[in-house]
């Protein structure tokens, strides 16, 4: 069991981390759109590498529609140390 203070420092913890991961998905969207424009239309390179605690926040719904326009111009995606349950629902959103 937690103390009070823990429980308000983890739930903290998450929501900063959810920021983060949303500003990341903003910057990399941002940066693979101008690429595919670059290259007309096509993604070239680019793979989207995320691991399993900032899937589970991308996965969100305020989240996943952008986790969707960065994978749609990647040529690949690597799950690093994700649940089946949060891979499972990246195989159905990408």
């Amino acid at each position: 069991m937690l103390t009070p203070c823990a429980a308000r420092c983890a739930r903290q913890a998450a929501v900063l981390a959810a920021a983060a991961v949303r500003e990341q998905l903003a910057e990399a969207r941002l940066a693979i759109e101008a690429a595919a424009e670059l290259a007309g239309g096509c993604g070239g390179d680019s793979a989207l590498v995320i691991d399993g605690k900032a899937l589970a926040h991308a996965l969100g719904p305020d989240m996943r529609q952008s986790l969707l326009a960065v994978r749609r111009h990647c040529n690949g995606l690597s799950l690093c140390m994700s649940r089946s349950a949060s891979r499972s629902a990246t195989t159905q959103c990408c």
